[in-house]
């Protein structure tokens, strides 16, 4: 007997496909895609490398395979099955014949489940969506990305920035009023005026997992929840002699942001005061091609592919978030010098020292001026570098360095998810929910109007989409 795991689901036109896989090590020879017309059953099965697909008509009229169904298929001319195979359904709902349903409304070059595919990004950066997914199927809740879903069948839509995703939620509300909504916002109000904690607080969503500090004391529905970064394996981070890495480095896009709290410009100051030393300072990133600024032009290498390729070969990187003032608003670019084995020289989150001890990084914030910054970096020897990267190794096999990687994003995201369909439905309008968000807009008129080439489209969906 073999037991296919049920794994997902999609639709195509009026029929649905429900995906089942092999167990490990019973992954059938073929990778030819075969399809078997069954004569008992009136559905279809696709087999297609270690999965096997079954495919029903329109929703009304779904037969699914029930847990310990038995099905034994004779010679064929791609594949001869010597043993009967029995479906394992997790956590099948008998009332519609179907497993909850979470999708996530994401950008569209993620979509067609790319979310979950490890090369659709660099760096790892998606190996907390990929863990998610796992724990998901896990515990009987199927997910994809919301293009890859029937909007009626969603039990649980996750999104991460309303103001690009609006249509979207627009759409599965109209088809699924009882859907729950949970929002993990990671941008910075720098980037996104709605996620200010004053607007973040009142937008209409069942659960808010955020990195913001302020966030999550001030309001009931907030859960803590950092931005999940890759985990780090301490035997793996590349171990450079001092003597052999070049003096500094900085890896960032150009994207000029104007904002009270954003760093782009102090970036810039720190661009323009180390190309002008004699120790080597090179950047790397996208968009500084075209720039004619003078320290751009002197030090600018070009793309970077992938980072810890680019910072291993690096003593020091300037560390510099895309805003500063946010307790709890840490991302990936120390994690990405932690895992190269790069000492950051660190601004942004102001209480950053709560999370990450002071001994694994250079507090910018220490220093009156660049110049006594300088004169710090150039006159530290190999012994006062190592411990720095000593720290971090230690730092790394603690609860604390835990509740960053993308294990425990998977968790907490898992929990909420869990919580929120054991709760109390409650049934959405279109209507209401559009209402709520005019609301907010009627209320910060000055915000939207400041910001208005970034939230065009949402403001453009608020009216429109129906």
């Amino acid at each position: 007997m073999i037991d296919l795991i049920h794994i997902g689901d999609y639709k195509t036109g009026t029929s649905w496909w429900h995906l089942y896989r092999y167990p490990q090590g019973n992954a059938p020879v073929k990778t030819t895609h075969h399809q078997h017309n069954t004569s008992n059953d009136g559905g279809v099965w696709r087999f297609s490398g270690t999965e096997i697909r079954w495919r029903t008509g329109p929703p009304n009229g779904m037969d699914w395979p029930t847990t310990g169904s038995r099905f034994c298929f004779g010679p064929s001319r791609h594949k001869t099955l010597s043993e009967p195979l029995r479906f394992v359904c997790n956590d099948v709902d008998t009332q519609r014949g179907l497993v909850s349903q979470v999708a996530f409304a994401i950008e569209p070059s993620l979509d067609r489940n790319r979310l979950f595919d490890i090369t659709a990004a660099r760096d790892a950066c998606l190996e907390c969506y990929i863990l998610l997914k796992q724990a998901l199927n896990k515990n009987g809740i199927n997910c994809a990305t919301l293009d890859m879903c029937d909007a009626s069948s969603i039990d649980v839509l996750v999104c991460s920035d309303i103001g690009i995703s609006l249509r979207e939620a627009i759409k599965v509300i109209k088809s699924h009023p009882m859907v729950r909504i949970l929002y993990i916002p990671t941008e910075p109000p720098v980037l996104s005026c709605l996620h200010s904690s004053a607007i973040l607080g009142v937008l209409p969503f069942d659960r808010v997992l955020s990195w913001n500090d302020d966030f999550v004391r001030r309001y009931e529905h907030g859960v803590k929840c950092s931005i999940g970064q890759p985990l780090i394996d301490p035997e793996l981070i590349p171990s450079q002699p001092f003597w052999e890495k070049r003096f500094l480095v900085a890896i960032y896009s150009n994207k000029m942001l104007r904002h009270e709290n954003g760093l782009y410009e102090e970036r810039i100051r720190a661009f323009d005061f180390f190309s002008g030393k004699s120790a080597e300072f090179d950047l790397y990133g996208m968009g500084w091609d075209k720039s004619t600024h003078s320290s751009v032009v002197s030090s600018y290498l070009g793309k970077c592919g992938t980072k810890k390729d680019i910072l291993k070969n690096y003593k020091f990187s300037i560390c510099f978030e895309n805003s500063k003032g946010y307790p709890g608003y840490i991302t990936e670019k120390i994690f990405d010098c932690f895992v190269s084995g790069t000492v950051p020289i660190y601004y942004g989150a102001p209480n950053v020292q709560e999370y990450i001890p002071s001994a694994c990084f250079i507090d910018f914030r220490d220093f009156a001026s660049y110049e006594d910054l300088y004169q710090f970096l150039v006159n530290m020897d190999d012994t006062e570098y190592q411990a720095y990267l000593d720290a971090v190794k230690e730092f790394i096999k603690t609860p604390q360095y835990y509740e960053f990687t993308s294990k425990r994003y998977a968790e907490i995201v898992l929990e909420q998810i869990q919580s929120l369909m054991n709760e109390p439905k409650s049934r959405r309008t279109v209507f209401g929910f559009k209402l709520a968000l005019l609301k907010i807009v009627m209320m910060h008129p000055f915000l939207f109007l400041k910001n208005i080439n970034r939230c065009r489209r949402f403001l453009f969906d608020l009216v429109a989409a129906w």
